[in-house]
C-alpha cells in the first residue's frame, strides 16, 4: 500500500520537530511545509494533532529542486526554522521517526542511525492522542544518526 502522507519526527535538543514531506513529480520524497516544532515535554495528544497538521500539508506533484541544489542546501529552510545554523548541528544527538498515513491509521517508523529498524507502531485511528502514543513508543525504538 502506498501511503497517503508522510512526515519526519525528529527529537533532540529537548525538542520535536515535524517535517513535513511531498512527493516530487519524479516520485522522491523530499521537505517541505508545513513544519512544526513542540517541547519535548508536549503532550501525546499535542504531539499528535501537530502530526496529524503536517501530514495533511504533505502532497504529490511537487516540483524536483534544482538539479544542482543538494539535500543540504534543500532542507536548510526547515534547519533555520527549528533554530540550528546547520542540519549538522540539528542531528546532533537526535533521532529520527518516519511517519505515514494510510487508510485512516498512521505508522511511526523507528530509526537507528537514520536507517529504517524494519518494525513499526501503528495508532489505531488518527485520535491525536493515539499518533502522540504511537510517535513516542517509535521513538523510545530508536536511536542517534
Amino acid at each position: 500500500m502506498i501511503p497517503d502522507a508522510h512526515a519526519t519526527v525528529i527529537r533532540g535538543h529537548g525538542l520535536l520537530m515535524i517535517q513535513g514531506l511531498s512527493e516530487t513529480v519524479a516520485g522522491v520524497w523530499i521537505s517541505s511545509r508545513p513544519w512544526e516544532r513542540l517541547p519535548d515535554t508536549a503532550s501525546d495528544e499535542e504531539l499528535g494533532a501537530s502530526v496529524r497538521r503536517v501530514l495533511e500539508g504533505s502532497v504529490r506533484g511537487v516540483p524536483n529542486p534544482p538539479k544542482d541544489m543538494s539535500m543540504a542546501e534543500h532542507a536548510r529552510p526547515f534547519v533555520k526554522a527549528m533554530g540550528f545554523r546547520s542540519n549538522r548541528e540539528l542531528m546532533r544527538g537526535s533521532v529520527i521517526v518516519m511517519v505515514a498515513e494510510e487508510d485512516g491509521r498512521v505508522r511511526a517508523l523507528p530509526t537507528r542511525g537514520g536507517q529504517f529498524t524494519g518494525s513499526e507502531v501503528r495508532s489505531a485511528s488518527l485520535d491525536p492522542a493515539l499518533i502522540g502514543i504511537a510517535v513516542r513508543q517509535a521513538i523510545r525504538q530508536s536511536s542517534p544518526s
